[in-house]
């Protein structure tokens, strides 16, 4: 009777220890989501404070633009450096004047920048004419 006792004691243990080793790896992996969860919130919360770095730089360069003090900034593509409190923001502004809309550009226009990029007159006055259609 007594050699039953201590077997019973003896798979009483084995089973506790498991009972511990699982528990042990349960709590590892809740410490490990609670890490990747907040990894992803600094994430998300480092891109929107970028974005708001962003978006106000885009408002400060607007106004560069249209102030017609000394501090006026031209459409040269020149890079201008804006610091905020937590990104330092290069903004470079560039004209567009040069460029065609295709919606809104004339057939003759459409059939010489056609020709300049090397299109056949035949084939440049086709094109332009499909898409003025």
């Amino acid at each position: 009777m007594k050699r039953c006792a201590t077997r019973q004691r003896g798979f009483a243990l084995i089973i506790v220890l498991w009972w511990l080793a699982l528990l042990a790896l349960l709590g590892v992996r809740m410490m490990a989501d609670a890490r990747e969860d907040t990894q992803r919130a600094r994430s998300l919360l480092d891109a929107a404070m970028l974005e708001a770095a962003a978006n106000g730089a885009v408002q400060q360069a607007i106004y560069a633009t249209l102030d017609t003090s000394g501090q006026h900034w031209a459409a040269d593509g020149l890079v201008h450096t804006i610091r905020s409190a937590r990104a330092l923001i290069s903004v470079r502004i560039e004209s567009e004047a040069d460029k065609i809309n295709p919606n809104t550009a004339s057939r003759e226009l459409l059939v010489a920048l056609l020709r300049a990029v090397g299109a056949p007159p035949a084939t440049a006055a086709t094109v332009a004419d499909s898409i003025v259609e």
